[in-house]
């Protein structure tokens, strides 16, 4: 007699079998929505982050400062002054 695949608890073997792949497939699918979900968010975190040149270093700060006390002391040339002063 040859043996049959669902004798001696083979059957149930096959259905956990047959169950743990549904449930891979499963998992990989929500897995693979999730993957697209973050791709979207990182997509948006991309498109609205500032561009570090937006920010300015120590050394630009400092020049910015400087620029506005000499504004206040009215020590500043406007660039159409400039170009006369330089002969452009």
């Amino acid at each position: 007699m040859s043996p049959n695949l669902f004798e001696k608890g083979e059957r149930a073997k096959f259905y956990i079998v047959i169950i743990l792949k549904q449930i891979m497939v499963n998992g990989n699918e929500e897995i693979l929505r999730e993957l697209k979900e973050i791709r979207i968010e990182i997509q948006a975190i991309k498109e609205n982050m500032p561009d570090k040149d937006m920010f300015l270093t120590a050394e630009e700060e400092r020049l910015l400062e400087e620029s506005y006390e000499n504004e206040k002391k009215g020590e500043l040339v406007s660039s159409v002054e400039l170009r006369k002063k330089i002969g452009i």
